[in-house]
């Protein structure tokens, strides 16, 4: 996990339930301009 482009705390226990979801949201920002893009994995 990471912010800033540092390691970042987070609750180990929290990431496992929210990864465990059928559907999760992932969000990455480069700040590079606008785009957008879906993926499917299984």
């Amino acid at each position: 996990v990471m912010k800033d482009g540092f390691g970042a705390d987070f609750s180990e226990e929290l990431a496992k339930k929210v990864l465990t979801e059928h559907d999760i949201t992932v969000i990455v920002r480069f700040y590079q301009g606008d785009g957008e893009a879906k993926a499917w994995g299984c």
